[in-house]
């Protein structure tokens, strides 16, 4: 309402065709964290990840919440790399706390009315980086999914000239046609089979990921011995089976794996 002070005033100012993630859905980054950086804010932007501890309130943002917004990519706009970012998080708290610590003790220029800044110029960052997939993978860890890009792009090319389908075209396929898919597993569970030819056998399910979607492999208990070491989550494969139709998503009855 007019006149009132909204705690998201200034956030109509932004790019067209810009995304923006609410830092509460960030995993490891509370309320009251939230609070604080908004709070924060409303003073300008920050230049880096040690102005960012010089005035935030640092017993609402801790260091695993500096760890979670530096994964999440909250700081990639300042200048330095992931990595050494999260390397240099214990040393931006100490001066952010030494820098608070100051303003408290109320230091004071021989001249100046303001408090005086006396502390020492913050260190300079490394330029070390994570693997590619690691930085993914701590990406997806704090957000839930891939913002930066997807682990599957630089191997677009070889899924598109080796695999027979897509994971988004299943729907089109018939219970028992033979396709091949290429993707990244996500997960693998185990389950005891209760019925059938595998009862009491330990079956897989593993989950698949393309760029297109998602679907889940039943790997029974021979090709799940013969195969478990490459259904490891964030391994990049092939699954050769058949289309299985017997539930309402289309699921796959993986009979080999290949890695790419």
């Amino acid at each position: 309402p007019e006149g009132t002070r909204s705690p998201y005033r200034g956030l109509r100012r932004f790019r067209r065709g810009a995304i923006r993630f609410g830092l509460g859905a960030i995993k490891g980054v509370g309320e009251k964290a939230v609070a604080a950086i908004m709070d924060a804010r409303h003073s300008g932007g920050f230049r880096d990840l040690f102005d960012f501890c010089e005035r935030m309130d640092l017993a609402a943002v801790n260091k695993g919440t500096l760890e979670a917004l530096v994964c999440a990519g909250a700081f990639d706009q300042t200048g330095g790399m992931r990595r050494a970012l999260h390397d240099a998080i214990p040393d931006a708290l100490g001066y952010g706390q030494n820098a608070q610590k100051d303003r408290r003790a109320g230091q004071m220029g021989l001249f100046s009315i303001e408090p005086e800044n006396t502390a020492a110029p913050p260190p300079r960052l490394s330029n070390a980086e994570w693997s590619e997939a690691e930085m993914l993978s701590r990406e997806k860890a704090v957000l839930g999914f891939y913002i930066t890009k997807h682990p599957l792009t630089k191997f677009e090319q070889l899924i598109d000239a080796c695999a027979t389908t897509l994971i988004g075209e299943l729907d089109k396929y018939q219970d028992g046609s033979d396709i091949v898919l290429g993707g990244m597993v996500t997960n693998l569970r185990t389950l005891v089979a209760r019925t059938g030819r595998n009862a009491g056998k330990n079956l897989g399910i593993v989950t698949l990921e393309d760029l297109t979607g998602k679907v889940e492999g039943i790997v029974f208990s021979d090709d799940l011995v013969r195969y478990r070491a490459l259904l490891v989550p964030d391994t990049v494969l092939f699954l050769q089976g058949q289309v299985d139709r017997k539930r309402e998503a289309p699921a796959l009855r993986v009979t080999r794996a290949v890695p790419v």
